[in-house]
């Protein structure tokens, strides 16, 4: 899809084609791909996970106005469609600070734009939590507009505020007021990432801890847990501190990213930075379920390792973790001290339950995935019930000639890798029309044999990025040690690369099937839509159609909500009253279908 805008209407040629991007699941969205309109700017997901029937509830960050950004959740059906009924139809906004913010020092960033969420739960009650990070503005006691806090909020299941919950639905955590460093650039502020629940209802929130205007003892970000009380939100006392377990790791500022809770109660977060021996490295700390730290894991409750061996090109980062067996597998990107120093692979490696580096995993512990000379990123890792291992990320399409750094466009990837690490069983690239688009959450459905992934569409721009989910199919489970690599499908729609499908079991392995083939070309099948607002008070729509023969139909949306249908030939008159604004424009000829934004003035 793309998004268009003109001064009266849209208009636009567009290349429509079926099951655009092999993998994905056609009956989602269109062609697998649903751009749910959260605002005119910029709007990303950060997470996604299940909803009742078959649909996923989705978190991130829209623009309010200006620079002002707020904590958004949606909830789509099992087709890619808001759901009436939850927020307003289908997105909940939670504005947790809403200024007004301080003019911030000369040559800072605006303030505002450090609100975002990438942490949902469903409680057993339906409610939905979030948690995320924004700044704190001096109203509140703060030196400056700039400090970060955790924020965690609740909602009911009709996606309005629980009032139940902290003040009106949204709980504070302040970790401390964002002192300037000695040694890092800027404010050393609080961040938020991961959220869990436990099963008896207490909610866990992987963070860091900054640092205090004028504090000398250390000079970097701390990890933090945080345990909330299900009942209101307020930190349990039976957890650390006051609720708040804290682990000095002296010299490595961290950057925390997801965690889990075992079945045992033990909690287990993940962080990254870069300290020992230079490299930039994993870090894992597990807690005991009262939040002390657990002596028996790695040294003193800290587990790492050089996982993609010593500086300068050696480097591992983590952005999620996931349990296989008595193991956690981790992910995120990369390299080893082999990869060329521009070079920036997904990589995949796993750590036994004590804590110390599995080397029996893929490639002496360490699968890294290269597209040539892209640069891949993991940024979510689920491991499915047969012990497969689903990341979904972002790649760069390979230059001519071997390019290096790789080319400043970006497209959404979703690999599925054999339970050892081994092996990479699929590949799929896809591409959402933007300059730097990218998956940063992923769910599983349908039993398990579907994925949907949730990101963002980058925009020419940051004020126009654009939140996406895409669902594909999951290649089925295989028994047997892999075979030989098959060939690469040929080519896709416009251009764009098919997945490489490696070979399965077997002693030689049967090649994997090829990608779907590319659209036929315009002169074949090629749609040219035009709009405009018609009538004396300029509330119907008027389409006119160029395209090779037969009717098509057109269907105008709003937040997911259907405002005015038709269908015709050369002429269509959308049945339906209308205002100016965005919409999503929804063509079907025959049997193919595809979607467009515009804007009607």
């Amino acid at each position: 899809m793309r998004k268009l805008a003109g001064a009266l209407a849209v208009a636009g040629t567009f290349a429509i084609a079926p099951n655009a991007y092999a993998g994905l699941d056609d009956t989602f969205g269109i062609n697998g791909t649903a751009f749910t309109s959260l605002s005119p700017l910029s709007d990303r997901y950060q997470n996604t996970t299940r909803a009742p029937g078959g649909g996923t509830y989705n978190v991130g960050y829209t623009t309010v106005a200006g620079t002002d950004r707020a904590f958004v959740v949606t909830r789509v059906d099992a087709g890619g469609e808001l759901v009436d009924g939850f927020g307003d139809h289908g997105k909940a906004i939670v504005n947790v600070v809403t200024g007004p913010f301080a003019a911030p020092p000369s040559g800072t960033a605006p303030t505002g734009t450090a609100e975002i969420a990438r942490g949902i739960v469903v409680q057993a009650d339906g409610k939905i939590v979030i948690s995320g990070q924004a700044e704190t503005p001096p109203a509140a006691g703060k030196p400056d507009s700039r400090d970060i806090d955790v924020y965690v909020a609740r909602l009911n299941a009709d996606g309005t505020p629980d009032p139940t919950f902290g003040t009106g639905g949204v709980k504070r955590i302040d970790l401390s007021n964002g002192g300037p460093s000695a040694t890092l650039s800027g404010q050393t502020t609080d961040q938020s990432y991961g959220l869990m629940l436990r099963p008896t209802g207490e909610i866990v929130v992987v963070a860091s801890k900054g640092l205090d205007t004028g504090e000398a003892a250390r000079a970097d970000r701390d990890i933090a847990i945080v345990q909330l009380k299900a009942a209101d939100g307020e930190p349990d006392p039976a957890f650390g501190s006051g609720g708040i377990a804290i682990t000095r790791n002296a010299g490595v500022s961290e950057n925390p990213r997801q965690g889990l809770v075992q079945a045992d109660g033990k909690v287990v977060a993940t962080s990254y930075g870069t300290g020992i021996g230079g490299t930039t490295r994993p870090f894992l700390f597990r807690y005991n379920a009262n939040g002390t730290a657990d002596a028996t894991f790695g040294t003193g409750g800290v587990a790492t390792a050089e996982v993609g061996g010593p500086a300068p090109n050696g480097s591992a980062e983590v952005y999620d973790i996931a349990p296989q067996g008595d193991k956690y597998v981790l992910a995120g990107y990369g390299g080893r001290s082999t990869t060329p120093a521009n070079g920036i692979d997904v990589v995949v490696y796993r750590f036994n339950a004590n804590g110390t580096y599995d080397l029996t995993f893929a490639q002496n512990g360490l699968f890294t995935y290269n597209r040539i000379n892209g640069a891949d990123r993991a940024r979510d890792l689920t491991v499915l019930g047969d012990g497969r291992i689903v990341t979904v990320g972002s790649t760069a399409p390979p230059q001519a000639g071997g390019t290096n750094p790789p080319p400043a466009d970006l497209d959404g990837l979703i690999l599925t890798i054999k339970p050892d690490g081994s092996a990479l069983e699929s590949a799929l690239q896809v591409d959402l029309g933007g300059t730097a688009d990218s998956f940063f959450g992923s769910t599983t459905v349908s039993n398990g044999t579907k994925v949907v992934a949730a990101g963002y569409r980058a925009g020419t721009d940051a004020t126009l990025d654009q939140a996406v989910l895409v669902r594909a199919d999951l290649p089925p489970a295989v028994a047997g040690p892999a075979g030989p690599a098959g060939p690469k499908g040929d080519a896709g729609p416009q251009g764009e690369p098919g997945p490489t499908v490696n070979a399965s079991p077997g002693a030689a392995g049967p090649q994997g099937p090829a990608g779907p083939k590319g659209d036929p070309g315009a002169a074949a099948k090629k749609l040219s839509v035009s709009c405009k607002l018609t009538g004396k008070k300029k509330n119907k729509v008027s389409c006119t159609t160029k395209q090779a023969k037969g009717k098509v139909s057109l269907r105008l949306a709003k937040a997911g909500r259907t405002v005015a249908t038709g269908t015709g030939g050369a002429k269509v008159a959308l049945r339906g009253k209308v205002r100016a604004g965005h919409y999503t424009l929804h063509i079907t000829s025959g049997s193919t279908k595809s979607a467009v934004k515009v804007t009607l003035r």
